[in-house]
Parts: structure tokens; sequence; C-alpha cells
């Protein structure tokens, strides 16, 4: 749950490295049980899931076991040369956790000054490499969806609930 993000809806204190958090040991053998009973798709989420140092031979290990995956990231770390490797594995798609329309409003919920620039960078890159790319919202007060970026092709959009 390691995370380099301080986000103010943080529920599992994913900031802090926790002493029980699974081996990659056991995350392998995880990986077989779960590949055993048939499952073939799984999630990585985090904290950040990119801060964890086996996250390539995690993907990898997934993929040799016929399952595939998809992450959900805040985007701090992606770039071509990730989104290159993740095209390697038996992966899907990455989600990017976005947090408002405004850099302003995205970083205080993420307490990380230019983390919304960030997160758009791994939009960027993943949609140059073709990667399939999906927006992670939380729905909260402090950011009443700010749609001036979040719009369909008819430059409308939807909203069904507010504030």
């Amino acid at each position: 749950l390691k995370c380099n993000a301080r986000c103010l809806h943080c529920g599992s204190s994913a900031g802090i490295k926790r002493p029980h958090n699974l081996d990659y040991d056991k995350i392998l053998k995880t990986l077989d049980e779960i590949s055993g009973h048939n499952c073939r798709y799984m999630t990585f989420i985090g904290g950040e899931y990119f801060l964890y140092p086996k996250w390539k031979d995690l993907l990898a290990e997934a993929a040799k076991r016929k399952i595939t995956t998809n992450i959900i990231s805040n985007g701090w770390m992606v770039n071509e040369d990730v989104v290159d490797f993740m095209k390697t594995a038996n992966f899907d798609g990455l989600g990017i956790s976005i947090d408002g329309g405004t850099a302003q409003t995205h970083d205080y919920i993420r307490q990380v000054p230019g983390m919304f620039d960030r997160a758009f960078r791994a939009v960027d890159a993943a949609n140059r490499k073709r990667l399939a790319i999906g927006a992670i919202f939380l729905k909260r007060c402090l950011n009443p969806l700010q749609t001036d970026i979040w719009t369909n092709k008819d430059n409308s959009f939807y909203r069904t609930e507010s504030c």
C-alpha cells in the first residue's frame, strides 16, 4: 500500500508502508491459487502500484498464468517506457485517478503539487501508444465534477447528483 500521494479521502493510510504487506512469494502463491480457480482477470491497485519494486515481474507472472490484468494508478510514474512494458504483458488497461477538473482541485485532494499534470502525462503516453485507458473519478463536494474538461462528443455532460 505504499503511495507517493497523501489523498484526503484515503481510508487505508496508503502512504504508510505496513510491515504486514504481502511479500513477493506470497503474491506469486496468490496468483497460483486464483489462476487454479480459473480467475482470468485481475486489477492491481495500491497505494501506488508502480512504487512496488517488482511491478514488472508481477505483470509478467500474471501473464504466464493467463491472467489478464489492469492497473489503477495516480499516473505519477507512468511514461512511454512503462506503457511499452505493459503492452508486452497480458494487459487490458490502465485507470488513472482524476479528482477534479483543475490542477488546483486535484492536487489539493491528492496533496501533491503537480500530480494533475503528471496524471495527464500518463494519459497522453497511453494514448500515444494506443493502450486502453480510463479515468477513475472520486466524486466529492470538494470537486463538484468540474466539467470543463469532461465532455462527450456533443459537448454535453450528464450529472446525476450534486453536493
